[in-house]
């Protein structure tokens, strides 16, 4: 025979782990019973379950979907604690969780497992060098969401990161200090693998405070470049700048600074010195320097070609002019070229032509109208004939005898 009160516990009992009634007397009677349902979801589900603590009373294994029973409790306020829950899975609330068991009652409560892929760990290092080193550190940020500070010489690391490829930036870096971006840029790309840890190095360099330097171009005269020109400081990558423009450089140490200005057009010219200037720069202030360009219509070339031919050759050459102007010496078989003409119809002259020698005349005749073309090179050739030099020959005739 089972008591009322007996009987009532089995039930209790019995409804809790899903089996029938009997009147059975056990060790001890159960006043109060917990049952623990699991749920897991997600994807990557963790396999071997996990272990369920009610305060420091009581321990039960649970599959990663099922449930434990927790029997023999006395009634009280607990604390019911999830262990062995993968690094890839969060449970979801608080963990550990307040648990109350009132007596003779049975008593459910449900956790949920969330799981998504496994994750890995970065771990970010950062070295400093040079002299008035930002003492404040730096910032440490990526995929611009998830930040962290850190020391002028130190490491930080990234947990829980999903695997695939982010985005990791150093900030705040002092004025007088930049980021060496050899050979991996500031921000740069670092793939994160799953359950392994990958770290990413920064170099710093902090030096007297850095100055900038204003580069003024100014253009004038006529066709001038479309497209302006370049500039470089010490051989860095150039930079474009309009006709009539200017750019700083920025961030440069104190001291000189070679400055080089490229890309201008044939016709255009610099009008106050060479094409490279040496500018000092004093820390944290800036300096400026000025290139003037003057451009004038785009010009062409003329080839003046002699080929002379025949014998007794004047040896000496002859001469050519251009509008009976800029003589210029040529051999009887050479050339001479005028560079820097304008559009237009020139006048071509070859002079100082032996007396054996002359000109040969078909089509061309000598002086000869030329067309020069700007951005373009012309030629004319004369041909010249030369004739054995003439001379005399004296005859003496002495007669004598009779029959004259």
């Amino acid at each position: 025979m089972c008591s009322t009160r007996r009987l009532a516990r089995g039930l209790l009992v019995a409804a809790a782990v899903g089996v029938s009634a009997q009147c059975t007397k056990l060790p001890y009677e159960p006043v109060q019973i917990v049952v623990v349902d699991v749920a897991t979801v997600g994807s990557e589900v963790d396999t071997d379950g996990y272990v369920l603590h009610v305060g420091d009373v009581m321990s039960r294994s649970v599959e990663s979907n099922g449930s434990a029973t927790f029997e023999g409790l006395g009634a009280g306020e607990y604390l019911l604690r999830v262990d062995g829950v993968a690094g890839n899975c969060a449970l979801d609330g608080l963990n550990p969780r307040p648990l109350s068991v009132k007596e003779d009652t049975i008593t459910r409560e449900e956790l949920t497992v969330t799981c998504g892929p496994p994750t890995g760990s970065l771990t970010v290092d950062v070295t400093t060098t040079g002299t008035e080193v930002d003492p404040d550190g730096y910032t440490v940020s990526v995929d611009g969401t998830l930040t962290q500070l850190i020391s002028s010489n130190g490491s930080v690391t990234f947990e829980e990161l999903a695997p695939g490829d982010h985005v990791v930036r150093l900030t705040n870096v002092a004025a007088n200090c930049r980021v060496t971006t050899d050979p991996v840029p500031n921000p740069r790309t670092v793939s994160v693998v799953s359950d392994a840890s990958v770290a990413t190095a920064f170099s710093v360099y902090c030096g007297p405070l850095a100055g900038d330097l204003v580069v003024v171009v100014a253009t004038s005269g006529t066709e001038v470049d479309p497209d302006g020109y370049t500039l470089s400081v010490d051989g860095s990558s150039p930079k474009p700048i309009d006709t009539n423009g200017s750019v700083v450089f920025s961030g440069l140490t104190p001291g000189e600074h070679t400055v080089t200005i490229g890309g201008l057009a044939e016709n255009c010219s610099l009008t106050d010195g060479a094409d490279s200037r040496t500018v000092t720069l004093a820390a944290g202030t800036s300096a400026a320097v000025a290139f003037f360009v003057n451009c004038g219509p785009p010009t062409g070339a003329l080839v003046v070609a002699v080929t002379t031919t025949g014998t007794d050759v004047d040896a000496d050459g002859y001469t050519v002019t251009l509008n009976d102007e800029d003589p210029r010496a040529v051999s009887t078989n050479g050339s001479a070229t005028f560079e820097g003409l304008a559009d237009g119809d020139y006048t071509v002259e070859l002079s100082g032509i032996a007396a054996n020698c002359a000109v040969l005349v078909d089509e061309n005749p000598n002086p000869r109208t030329v067309t020069v073309t700007s951005g373009a090179s012309a030629t004319t050739i004369f041909f010249v004939h030369c004739e054995p030099v003439a001379g005399a020959v004296v005859v003496d005739v002495t007669t004598t005898g009779t029959g004259v």
